[in-house]
């Protein structure tokens, strides 16, 4: 039963087992000192806290009603009380590893603790007692007060290791674990610069590299991308290799392209084809056994052509009617739109879907040869195909987008005229931002010896490899060179991390070290467009976006460049259009054009060039923007590249934990919420990224109501016109926030 404070004596239990009286004089100095001496917050807190301390209260339990207490008056009124919140939770976190509210403990407790428990990998070379020692004195407890309140506990609860309740680390040391594991073999002080460039989020990690750095075999890539060949051992090893990959972190991508249709032939038994649907229900099952780290189950999308066979039937299996086993939602889709679909839908034409049997080179091609190619099969008698009506596939597309926010558009022609670097590029990943070039998965052997059976593959394993750059801090920069050695710093962490990672399969080894791939990309650009007071309509806005990209793009090409001098250009550069001494922009479908989006270029392009053709550059394709949903949140910064859905967010649990727009109270009149956006101005502000991306976006639409399948597709067609390669989510007010959001918190590891 529980016994107000006043008139009873209430023992608190502490952590050890003892048990001393409540004492609210000693509570008020802690909050006094958590409130800036503030008597009126202490005596407001404390009254509210009164009627819940109750005899032999647990010291944890009464600090988090404490806390609990101060969180839930957090208010645009008050914001006073996130301060004391985050004060509050900061000393409840001390005090779980034994330290004064001040301090950080000895960083050789923290790493002999995590070694004890398996967390830091015993052998690794930077852990020496010199290193340790001098990086005890670089940690800097005051970077911790960068935290919001709810920031600082989502980073607490998903990055600090913890083994049965137990802390083993405070925000600052998660920091410094991912510089030692990306820095380690430039130097301490590489590592040191590294650290202040996390812990002041200047900017984040994706995930893996947050949850894995100094873990035993750290795999640090965000999502894995593989494709079948049409065979039942290219399909079943395929599948098999994405589990592989999901138990490490990683988000998974697959691509059903080139599975023939129901009824084709099916080699050696004389049978049919069941289609690609089987194979992605069972891939649906298989993905939903793993779990990564006990946080979340694994997230898998499957990629397929809008000219499959199968086309109408596979939009519709995260649709929310008909039975179970005639769908699979617990997966993402992403249809590949061509512009044959585009002109077809305009001219409520028929197009031919086409079974992938005997007809792959069709849907390995893009452009002029795709077209070739699709006008010779549609003539052919023998090749099995069926006659749709484009705009009623758009419907369909339509009608499991409104239901669900949940169908994605790749656009194969834009992803691939525009590409830089080598190969074709066949699909995206699960957030829609990276376009690599990768093979299907071929088995080229089968052999038997002393009675073991050995089969080989060929293909590729295409990892993600992401960070993101936080505009507020990269705005703050005011001289060429410190922007140069930020990107610098930058793109040399992201390409140690291809070398300092542990690879599942060879075959991900192999694709990463011959391109190097990196995912750049941004957050907080609501944010900066609200600071600079530009409304997301207007021509400040749209110009203000161009020379930031371009700047981002000059910079990042500029430091590659650099790393390729002082180590090696990529493995496939000749088959690149580095190779040619073409930059990003200068391949855009926008910058070809006349378009009013385009705006004079203010970079020295010129200047890189001769370095480019000389020494090449390290890595094949840099820039990609990822969503950024958990690690914007965990730095108070405004997701990737999309205005915010709502201006304040509640996310329950110990604590009411409030998210609100960063800068809210002063650019108030500046921000948008994403619904009050005209989907137009989105799309042409994506444009203008897009211009200087190597790869691609996380770009969201919104719908009021989607109701009309002509908006929609119209806003896709548009997209595809201005040189778009992706469309992420289409958010609407029927399929619920919080359900949109939940995929989104499964696909955080693009959380870069």
């Amino acid at each position: 039963m529980i016994q107000p404070v006043e008139g009873k004596t209430n023992l608190v239990v502490k952590r050890d087992g003892r048990t001393e009286e409540y004492d609210p004089q000693k509570m008020r100095k802690v909050i006094l000192w958590a409130s800036n001496n503030s008597e009126h917050f202490t005596n407001a807190l404390l009254d509210a806290i009164n009627i819940k301390i109750h005899n032999r209260i647990k010291i944890d339990k009464l600090y988090d009603e404490v806390i609990a207490t101060a969180s839930n008056l957090i208010s645009d009124l008050y914001p006073q009380w996130e301060t004391i919140a985050k004060n509050l939770y900061l000393l409840k976190l001390h005090k779980d590893l034994g330290v004064k509210r001040t301090e950080y403990p000895p960083y050789d407790d923290i790493v002999s603790a995590n070694v004890a428990y398996g967390y830091y990998d015993r052998s690794h070379p930077f852990l020496t007692d010199t290193n340790i020692s001098i990086l005890d004195k670089v940690i800097n407890p005051d970077y911790d007060n960068l935290f919001s309140f709810g920031g600082l506990n989502l980073h607490v609860q998903k990055y600090c290791k913890k083994t049965k309740g137990r802390l083993l680390e405070l925000p600052q040391h998660v920091y410094m674990r991912i510089a030692i594991h990306l820095m380690h073999k430039d130097g301490i002080q590489a590592v040191i610069d590294k650290y202040i460039q996390l812990a002041t989020h200047s900017v984040t990690e994706a995930t893996p590299k947050v949850v894995n750095s100094l873990m035993p075999n750290a795999a640090l890539f965000s999502c894995c991308l593989v494709r079948p060949s049409d065979s039942q051992e290219g399909i079943n090893e395929s599948i098999n290799m994405l589990t592989k990959e999901s138990k490490y972190s990683g988000g998974c991508a697959w691509d059903a392209s080139l599975i023939r249709a129901p009824g084709a032939a099916v080699e050696g038994n004389k049978g049919s084809s069941g289609g690609a649907i089987p194979y992605i229900q069972g891939l649906q099952w298989l993905m939903s056994g793993y779990n990564q780290g006990n946080t979340r189950s694994s997230a898998c999308i499957v990629t397929f052509d809008s000219f499959h066979y199968q086309s109408p039937e596979l939009s519709l299996l995260k649709h929310e009617s008909g039975k179970d086993e005639d769908r699979a939602r617990k997966l993402q889709y992403s249809v590949k739109w061509r512009p044959e679909l585009s002109r077809a839908i305009k001219a409520n034409e028929d197009i031919y879907l086409i079974d992938p049997h005997k007809t792959s080179d069709l849907f390995e091609s893009y452009g002029s040869e795709w077209k070739e190619l699709y006008d010779k099969y549609i003539k052919n008698p023998h090749i099995h195909k069926r006659k749709y009506n484009a705009r009623e596939l758009a419907h369909n597309f339509t009608v499991t987008t409104a239901d669900t926010g949940n169908l994605y558009y790749f656009f194969p022609d834009n992803a691939n005229e525009q590409d830089i670097g080598a190969g074709h590029v066949p699909a995206s990943n699960l957030c829609q931002e990276m376009m690599m070039s990768y093979d299907p998965i071929v088995q080229t052997s089968a052999t038997l010896s002393n009675s073991e059976s050995h089969f080989t593959f060929s293909g590729d394993i295409a990892l993600c490899n992401l960070a993101s750059i936080n505009l507020m801090a990269w705005t703050k920069l005011s001289s060429p060179e410190e922007k140069y050695n930020f990107m610098y710093l930058l793109v040399r962490s992201a390409d140690n991390a291809i070398d300092n990672s542990f690879y599942i399969n060879p075959l991900g080894k192999k694709h990463s070290e011959n391109h190097r791939n990196l995912g750049i990309g941004t957050s907080n650009y609501a944010n900066f467009l609200a600071s600079n007071r530009a409304l997301w309509n207007s021509a400040t806005a749209r110009k203000l976006t161009h020379e930031l990209y371009e700047e981002l793009s000059f910079y990042a090409i500029k430091s590659s460049i650099q790393l390729a001098k002082e180590k090696s250009r990529c493995p496939v550069f000749n088959d690149t259009k580095w190779a040619q001494g073409l930059f990003p922009h200068e391949l855009s479908k926008l910058g070809k054009s006349d378009s009013h989006l385009n705006y004079p270029l203010l970079m020295d392009w010129e200047s890189l060039r001769p370095d480019l053709l000389k020494y090449g550059i390290r890595n094949s394709r840099l820039l990609a923007i990822a969503p950024t949903a958990t690690s914007g949140k965990v730095i108070n910064a405004t997701e990737g590249v999309d205005a915010p859905r709502r201006f304040k967010k509640i996310e329950e649990g110990t604590y009411s934990l409030p998210f609100v727009v960063p800068n809210l109270r002063e650019n108030r009149e500046y921000y948008q919420l994403m619904f009050s956006i005209a989907n137009k101005d989105v799309i042409e502000l994506a444009a203008i990224r897009q211009k200087f991306l190597c790869m691609g976006q996380s770009v969201s639409l919104a719908y009021e109501s989607l109701t009309s399948a002509y908006e929609h597709v119209s806003n896709i067609i548009l997209a595809e016109e201005l040189g778009l390669k992706t469309i992420y989510y289409s958010y609407t007010k029927k399929a619920s926030l919080d359900e949109v959001e939940e995929e989104e918190e499964g696909c955080e590891s693009c959380g870069s």
